[in-house]
């Protein structure tokens, strides 16, 4: 004969398991809704593919002065990743300052020059962006903000739609004399 007690013991078992049966399915449909929205959004910007693949090149970037001009030269290397880079982003500053940010793209900007192959600034040419496993240099004007005010300078890849991604690379530079 079941008893009363016996009875009430099993419909609270049974209650348990349900409850943690409807919190199972639940978090398992969170989840899946979470994972489809990450990756969707993440799919549809590349800028995974940017990770670590554009860098500063400390042996050629410096500041430098001449008569009437400051200037940073910064040199950056791609890697070997297949990415569509539109552009870069340069940020530099220092501890004490927010820094200036330089939005480089397709668009001719007057403050950022290409550096030719004798070191000379090429203010007459087109700015071309580094190829897959390709390094290239350029000359930005950082007179308006003054070059003593910079200690480090930090790099965004743009890439197709003009999406900026995240800084891929981050260094401290000095003064060449």
């Amino acid at each position: 004969m079941i008893t009363k007690q016996y009875r009430k013991a099993q419909t609270e078992v049974i209650v348990t398991v349900l409850l943690i049966l409807i919190g199972i399915i639940a978090v398992s449909l969170v989840s899946a809704w979470v994972l489809n929205l990450v990756r969707n959004n993440l799919k549809n910007t590349g800028c995974l593919d940017t990770a670590g693949q554009i860098t500063i090149d400390l042996d050629h970037t410096y500041l430098w002065s001449n008569d009437s001009n400051q200037w940073l030269y910064l040199s950056l290397e791609r890697g070997t990743k297949d990415f569509n880079l539109s552009g870069f982003v340069v940020i530099y500053g220092n501890e004490f300052t927010t820094g200036s940010k330089i939005k480089v793209d397709k668009n001719k900007v007057d403050k950022v020059h290409m550096v030719n192959s004798t070191g000379g600034i090429d203010s007459s040419s087109d700015l071309i962006f580094p190829s897959s496993g390709e390094q290239r240099t350029y000359a930005i004007d950082v007179t308006t903000f003054g070059m003593n005010n910079i200690d480090n300078v930090k790099v965004s890849p743009i890439i197709q739609n003009s999406i900026e991604c995240d800084k891929t690379d981050e260094q401290k530079v000095s003064i060449r004399v």
